[in-house]
């Protein structure tokens, strides 16, 4: 079965900023290393140079960070290992390499993190996101991981507490892949006489 998850890779997250970092850094340090003034030309173009360097990357990582948005990646459960399609990978994980898997929910950011954009005049929250995640703890030692989002998991979880039949993963995607690869790894142990831990 294949599952589509709109998975989000950290690197191009860090893609987008680090040029912007990088260039506000050189900017301060030039500005300092030059006694604030710009108007030899010299110095103007070293500026311009660190400019010229940093675009293509901030440009490459917004492109790999709007196809991301609109591929995702997709989840395939096969009857002997899962396939991993991303942007810019596809692995293979075999059943008997996967150790275990688990999987949870965490936020992007803490709940009582203050904003970056908050002033004293002015107080901006940014709300955490609440995300699901699955790990493949590998028999190499190495781990993979994969994120969703898990919209609405709050409030059904609410509603779980009251109902315990009723579980607040099932409409998020990652978690179906989640059962069906427990499915999937449970029927090819009962075939091979393994046991594959879950």
């Amino acid at each position: 079965m294949e599952f589509k998850i709109k998975h989000d890779t950290k690197w191009i997250h860090y893609g987008i900023a680090v040029p912007w970092i990088v260039l506000i850094a050189a900017f301060v340090i030039s500005m300092i290393f030059f006694r604030y003034d710009m108007s030899n030309e010299s110095k103007a173009i070293l500026f311009l140079n660190i400019l010229v360097c940093c675009a293509p990357f901030e440009i490459l990582s917004i492109l790999l960070f709007a196809a991301e948005k609109i591929y995702g990646a997709r989840i395939i459960i096969r009857q002997d290992h899962v396939e991993i399609r991303m942007v810019l990978r596809h692995k293979r994980i075999s059943f008997d390499e996967i150790e275990t898997a688990k999987y949870s929910h965490y936020y992007t950011r803490k709940k009582d993190a203050p904003s970056l954009l908050a002033t004293p005049d002015y107080n901006i929250t940014l709300e955490p996101e609440l995300r699901s995640q699955l790990i493949f703890y590998l028999n190499s030692g190495k781990i993979f991981r994969l994120n969703d989002k898990a919209a609405g998991y709050e409030e059904r979880q609410k509603r779980a507490q009251v109902d315990m039949k009723f579980n607040p993963d099932e409409t998020i995607r990652l978690y179906q892949a989640y059962q069906c690869y427990r499915s999937a790894a449970d029927q090819y142990a009962r075939e091979h006489g393994l046991q594959i831990p879950r």
